[in-house]
């Protein structure tokens, strides 16, 4: 009985000496869990101290030169050309695509050799490139793309740019060349009666106008023709007679 006893003594002494090392490692890990806890509380007070400070601060102005290069990347058209330019040999679509992406362009699209191959149709209906006759595209030759302008300056003076005209004085002038036209078609038409000395039609007045050297720029002359016509017989110059007719008057 007393050994049983002893043996139940000797457990709760093992299970207590248990708890105690459970305790102390629990306590310890406490411990290194509440260091840890305020270790993070300061590095995060310090990142948000970091986050104030960039906040209140202007970024920084980009650089020209840099501006200037992202701006030229930004234009493909201005790119191609050049590459073609610094080349100087004929070029296929695929090649000046890899050379644009050779170059630092970036580009979001899926297929970017299209995009290439759309932008160098555009710029040969331009005038900026042309088509070489091996295949592919070629730069402008300097020759053929320089200004008509730079080979006038024989005396060292360019000459003057011709200035710009308005709508309204060219529309003037073209009506009074149309009245000018008239005028003398009118009197084209009396010396034709005149000499036919019988009534003739608008058809034949126009076969007979035109077969005596008068010019017109009207792509419909008859209508001009019919409008003469009729200002003539305003101005009681001419009389309509046998339906379609015309004879002069007091002929």
């Amino acid at each position: 009985m007393s050994t049983s006893v002893q043996d139940l003594l000797k457990a709760l002494k093992e299970i207590e000496q248990q708890l105690q090392i459970y305790h102390a490692t629990r306590q310890n890990t406490l411990e290194a869990l509440t260091k840890r806890r305020d270790v993070l509380k300061e590095e995060l007070a310090a990142v948000e101290r970091d986050l104030a400070a960039l906040s209140s601060v202007a970024p920084p102005r980009m650089p020209a030169a840099v501006a200037a290069v992202r701006k030229r990347k930004r234009s493909l058209s201005k790119l191609l050309v050049d590459i073609l330019n610094r080349k100087k040999v004929p070029m296929s679509s695929k090649e000046l695509a890899q050379a644009a992406l050779n170059a630092g362009y970036t580009s979001k699209s899926s297929n970017f050799f299209r995009v290439v191959d759309n932008r160098l149709s555009r710029l040969k209906a331009e005038g900026k490139i042309q088509a070489a006759p091996s295949g592919g595209y070629q730069a402008i030759p300097a020759d053929t793309a320089a200004p008509v302008a730079a080979a006038a300056e024989t005396d060292g003076t360019a000459t003057a740019a011709k200035p710009r005209r308005k709508r309204g004085a060219r529309k003037g002038r073209k009506a009074r060349a149309a009245r000018r036209e008239r005028s003398s078609l009118s009197k084209v038409l009396a010396e034709i009666l005149q000499k036919e000395g019988r009534p003739l039609t608008a058809s034949e007045l126009a076969d007979a106008a035109i077969a005596s050297g008068y010019q017109s720029n009207s792509k419909n002359f008859k209508d001009v023709i019919w409008v003469t016509l009729g200002k003539m017989k305003k101005e009681h110059k001419i009389a309509q007679v046998a339906g379609q007719r015309w004879e002069l008057v007091n002929a």
